[in-house]
Order: structure tokens, then C-alpha cells, then sequence
């Protein structure tokens, strides 16, 4: 095993030789396999979501406006992301672009505001603006989505779960394709545990649940903390 030592030898020096070289590498060989893979105005989601099996993390749809028109969204890992373009007749509209990985916020019918922090700003205010939403500042925009998310999560929440009725089984179900991650916490010896939901970058779900499988309390939509998982499955969840 490595010491302390190295390891921060290691990590002071290798992960920025490693992002120039290996990351830029990766982006070609993207851009190359997108390209082989998809064609405008032929190819359709369905299309693409099998192109993409097994080489994301999470997945996204982002609603343009009212007219039908929709960007998907595949969150590839901490470097890419990639975002096609897809009209009302579910055909692709342009070529996918591979961007750099953004944050998320996504809402309780599952689709998702994208915050890109500094890049594709044409792009980026297009796209907002076809929603109706402010574009003047990306912060503003930041402050608006994730209120706006807070909101639609609290209504959501507490029109599908009831405190000492909703079981674990119903709560999995209310948040089917809504999160990226779950966990669970033991609460001491008693049976109780907190069952954990990533939604994305800026929430998850905490829902403590007791020894009966009853809900104990209206879930509680949280800031992202860190987890820290067991080799048993289960994760201890940092509140930082």
C-alpha cells in the first residue's frame, strides 16, 4: 500500500499531465465514435440512448421551449458531458456536442436545468431563453433553477409520501428515475435507518424510516454531502 507520502506526491502531480493529455485524447476518440454513430434528422433518442448504453452516469432531458424540442443530456464522467438536440419528431437536429460536465439541478418530473458555468454562454443563453427564464447572469440563472427545483420537490414530496404509511417500496417508487445514487444509514440497533436519494449536483433525499418500514417523518430534501459506503452496501453520510 502506498504511503501518505506518495500518495499526495501522486496527486499533486499526475492529474494535471493527465488532464492534458489523456482527457484531450478522450475527446477525440468521443468526437470520432459520436460522429461514426448518429446522423442529423435520422437518428432519434431511442437511437441514441442505445448508442450511449453503458457509457454514462447520468441522464437528463432539458424542455426547449414549448414547441416539442428538447436537448438530452448524458453525463459521461467529471470531464464530459454530452448534449444532442432532438425536435418534435424525435429526430436529431444538429451533430451531439461533447461539452465539459456541468451541474444539474433536476426536478421531480424528471427533466433538468443545466448551469454551465462559463462555457457555451451562446449556447447557454439560447437555451434559457426559449424557456422564458432570465439570462442576464448565469448566477441569477444558478439561483433561479435551484429555488424553482426546491419548490417543485417540497410539492411533490408531500403529495406522494404520508408520515407512518409510506413504506420504503412506495418511496423507491416516487423517486423511479429521479435520482443518481441511493444509500441507506443504520440508526443505531433499534432498526430505524435513513434511506438516502442523489438527485444531482445539488440535492438529495433523506427519509428516515423505523423498524416497522413506516416512514417516521416527511422526507427532508438536502443539501449534496459526501457518502462514504461500507463494503456491506451501506453508507455513512457526511453533513458538511
Amino acid at each position: 500500500m502506498p504511503s501518505t507520502q506518495e500518495i499526495s506526491h501522486e496527486t499533486s502531480v499526475v492529474p494535471a499531465l493527465w488532464a492534458e493529455s489523456i482527457v484531450n485524447s478522450l475527446s477525440t476518440e468521443w468526437d470520432k465514435y459520436i460522429a461514426e454513430k448518429t446522423k442529423t434528422r435520422e437518428t432519434t433518442v431511442a437511437d441514441l440512448d442505445l448508442v450511449m448504453k453503458g457509457r454514462y452516469r447520468d441522464r437528463g432531458i432539458q424542455r426547449l421551449g414549448g414547441s416539442g424540442a428538447r436537448a438530452v443530456y448524458y453525463l459521461i464522467d467529471d470531464y464530459f458531458q454530452l448534449r444532442a438536440v432532438f425536435g418534435s419528431d424525435d429526430r436529431l437536429e444538429s451533430p451531439p456536442m461533447l461539452q465539459p460536465a456541468t451541474k444539474w439541478c433536476r426536478r421531480p418530473a424528471g427533466d433538468i436545468g443545466v448551469v454551465l458555468t462559463g462555457v457555451n454562454t451562446r449556447e447557454y443563453n439560447r437555451s434559457t431563453a426559449l424557456q422564458g427564464i432570465p439570462t442576464t447572469q448565469e448566477g441569477a440563472y444558478e439561483n433561479w433553477i435551484v429555488t424553482e427545483a426546491m419548490e417543485r420537490w417540497n410539492k411533490y414530496l408531500a403529495e406522494k409520501t404520508k408520515t407512518a404509511e409510506t413504506t420504503i417500496a412506495d418511496l423507491d417508487l416516487v423517486m423511479k428515475e429521479r435520482y443518481r445514487d441511493r444509500g441507506i444509514q443504520r440508526l443505531g440497533g433499534s432498526g430505524t435507518r435513513a434511506m438516502y436519494y442523489l438527485i444531482d449536483d445539488y440535492f438529495q433525499l433523506r427519509a428516515v424510516f423505523g423498524s416497522d418500514d413506516r416512514l417516521e417523518s416527511p422526507p427532508m430534501l438536502q443539501p449534496v454531502t459526501k457518502w462514504c459506503r461500507r463494503p456491506d452496501g451501506d453508507i455513512v453520510v457526511s453533513m458538511e
